[in-house]
Formats: structure tokens, C-alpha cells, sequence
């Protein structure tokens, strides 16, 4: 991949956690951005948070302050992907290309009905839109090929070793990297997660409960897996297991499930109140996923206990949680209906904890109002320099 400071967490696009540490208890918040539109994706680079809302892109630093904001044409709905201070995202109708810092459009590609989030490797832009998957040039947003799929294209692309592999409708696809060349298909049934790729296998499932692994380099089915409910999330793949989420809308429960990577044996199942899941995100030995009741969960990886669950002011996460420095970045979407006792907010929060190993993060060391350092004084939850509350 083109650039090695690579940070953003969407359903494909996973940086390297295998150094990252998670609370292992309830985490407390170290600060929190209120949005008035919903919020749909995170991708952090550097010390920026990079936030999918509403219908624009904002930047938040370090302190829970909004850095820019630049407006799109259409609603953000997917997740950014940051790469070398380039800042890569849908929204409905067009693909942008802004620089991270200050938000000034580079250029713009415009197509149809964008759901996708993209994903960046070799200086080229892969994207899934309508019915089609396009290759831009990273640099200019030239088109440099795209593929026209059997239907909707929602999914995430994958790209791999000089392949994309992405979900259409009702197939799974990989192509020449190069060119959009068909290496093989899958008819899998409706389509709308993300492919997870590990140790030659593709990993997705359907909206009608089943997982299935394929054969990376000719798409032949290895294993099938029946989850309980509809809609698995995108999986992820980590330590020769699956981890993905399913639920039912008829009795509003959801299952989180490890699944044998090799096998698709059911090595556990953790159920919660919610049915709808963003993708997993793992670390060291904990799974971290969100829900639609309003609650973010981690899990032992092993065993599936529940380590500890943290409720948002909120009432559905629907982005994955992304992990920096130890600090988790949860975006909660809320709403106003009617049949809420109260309105319920769009935000983001920076979650820490005090069971952490390593070094604290310059996430949660400083004031957002003057700046001072918080990491020297047993209670940073106000600023000794200004008083301001830190929590």
C-alpha cells in the first residue's frame, strides 16, 4: 500500500492492531464531539480523527476540537480511508480526494450512488458504486478502469496481492487489480458486507445468515457457516478465527460469533440485546464491536466473555471502533423520533482506560480549552491551569 502512515478503521480497511492495547474494563470518556447529523465512519491519521457527517467531512484533533469541515455533495454514509495526507471518501454521488490537513478538495469523481467506502493501495482508489467497481488514479481521480456487477454494489472492496475482491447483489467478485479483469465469481445471495481476507481464503456473508469461506485464487467454497438472524456484519479475520456479528428484527437479539477460520466451527457465541452490527475490531485479546442498542461490547477473543459494555448517548453504532495509541474512537448515531422519551445525540467519543499498559496517549494528556498537561495530575478529569472539565 502506497504509504506506511496509514490509520483508519472502516470494514476493509483494518490497520495493524497487533501492538494496540484495550481496556479491559469499562473505559471512561476523554472527551466527546456532539454532531446535529448523523455520524457514519472514523478514520484516524496521526493525531486527527476524520469523521463521516452528515453531508460533510469533519477533522477532530486530539482535544475533541473540530479542526475543519468541508461540505460534499450528497450524504457521507461510508467510512474515509486516509493515505499520505489525502483523505479518500464517497458521498452519494461523488468521491472526493481532500488534503488531511486542510480539508481543500484535490479533486472529485463523480458516479452513482456511492455506499462503499474506499479503499487506497498502489496510488489507485478502488470504490464500489451502483453497479459497478471503478479504479482511479489516486493523484488526479482519472478513471482508470471499472467493472460493471450483476447489481447493487454496498460492499467495501478488498484488495489483496493484485486483486480486489468486493460483493455485488448477488455475487462475490475478484479482479485484476490492474485492469478489472473477472478472475472469478461466487453466487453467494444478497450481498451487503465487506470480504475479509486470510491465510488464502476469503471470508463474507450474506443478508440471509450465512457465512461462507472461498478459495482466494479460484473462489471454490471451503465452508458455510448459518448464523442465527439476517445481515451478518463484514467479518474479521484474526488468529485463524472469524469474528462477525448477526441478529434478528423479529426478537431484537444479536449474536457475536468466533467461528474456526479453517473449519467454520462455532468456537462461541456472546449474544446481546442489539441485532446489528459494524465489523469487529480486535485487539490483543479482546473483540470490540457496536450495536443498535446504543452500546459499544468487548469480549474475551477466547472465550467470548464479556469484559465490559459501554452505553453512548446514543442509540445505534453503526461505524467500527477504531483504536490508536490505546484510545478507542466511537461514533454513536442518535436520533429525535418521536417515540424517544428524548432526543438521543450524534457523537463521537474518545474512550480510555486506566488499566492500560504502555504509555498514555497524547489523546487524553492535554486540556482542549488551553492546552496544559494533564498526564502529571491524579485526576484529569479538570484542567488544574484553567478548570475547565476534561470529562
Amino acid at each position: 500500500m502506497a504509504g506506511r502512515n496509514v490509520r483508519m478503521h472502516n470494514p476493509t480497511h483494518r490497520f495493524d492492531t497487533s501492538a494496540e492495547t484495550a481496556p479491559t474494563s469499562t473505559p471512561t470518556v476523554v472527551w466527546s464531539h456532539e454532531f446535529q447529523d448523523p455520524v457514519y465512519g472514523t478514520a484516524v491519521w496521526g493525531d486527527i480523527v476524520y469523521v463521516s457527517v452528515g453531508e460533510r467531512v469533519v477533522a477532530i484533533d486530539q482535544g475533541g476540537n473540530s479542526q475543519w469541515q468541508i461540505n460534499t455533495d450528497g450524504v457521507v454514509d461510508s467510512s474515509p480511508a486516509v493515505v499520505d495526507g489525502t483523505v479518500f471518501v464517497g458521498a452519494t454521488d461523488c468521491v472526493y480526494a481532500l488534503d488531511a490537513a486542510t480539508g481543500r478538495k484535490q479533486w472529485r469523481f463523480q458516479i452513482n450512488q456511492i455506499s462503499s467506502s474506499p479503499a487506497v493501495v498502489d496510488d489507485t482508489v478502488f470504490v464500489g458504486a451502483a453497479n459497478r467497481v471503478y479504479a482511479l488514479d489516486a493523484a488526479t481521480g482519472r478513471e482508470q478502469w471499472s467493472f460493471r456487477t450483476d447489481g447493487s454494489t454496498e460492499s467495501s472492496p478488498t484488495v489483496i496481492d493484485g486483486t480486489v475482491f468486493i460483493g455485488a447483489a448477488y455475487r462475490v467478485y475478484a479482479l485484476d487489480a490492474a485492469t478489472g479483469h473477472k478472475q472469478w465469481d461466487f453466487r453467494s445471495g444478497e450481498v451487503a458486507s465487506s470480504p475479509a481476507i486470510a491465510n488464502g481464503t476469503v471470508v463474507i456473508g450474506n443478508k440471509y445468515s450465512h457465512v461462507y469461506a472461498l478459495d482466494v485464487a479460484t473462489g471454490r467454497e471451503q465452508w458455510t457457516f448459518e448464523a442465527d438472524g439476517e445481515n451478518p456484519s463484514s467479518p474479521t479475520v484474526a488468529d485463524d478465527t472469524v469474528f462477525i456479528g448477526s441478529g434478528s428484527v423479529d426478537d431484537f437479539e444479536g449474536h457475536i460469533y468466533a467461528l474456526d477460520a479453517a473449519t467454520g466451527r462455532k468456537q462461541w457465541d456472546a449474544q446481546t440485546s442489539g441485532w446489528r452490527y459494524p465489523s469487529v475490531t480486535v485487539v490483543d485479546t479482546t473483540a470490540l464491536v457496536g450495536s443498535n442498542d446504543s452500546y459499544v461490547y468487548a469480549f474475551d477473543t477466547a472465550t467470548g466473555r464479556k469484559q465490559w459494555d459501554f452505553e453512548t448517548d446514543g442509540v445505534e453504532v453503526h461505524s467500527s471502533v477504531a483504536v490508536v495509541d490505546g484510545t478507542l474512537f466511537v461514533a454513536s448515531q442518535g436520533s429525535s423520533a418521536p417515540h424517544l422519551s428524548e432526543a438521543k445525540n450524534h457523537r463521537i467519543y474518545a474512550l480510555g482506560g486506566s488499566d492500560r499498559s504502555g504509555s498514555k496517549s497524547q489523546l487524553y494528556q492535554r486540556c482542549s480549552e488551553c492546552g496544559a498537561s494533564l498526564s502529571e495530575h491524579d485526576d484529569p478529569s479538570f484542567c488544574p491551569e484553567c478548570g475547565a472539565k476534561t470529562r
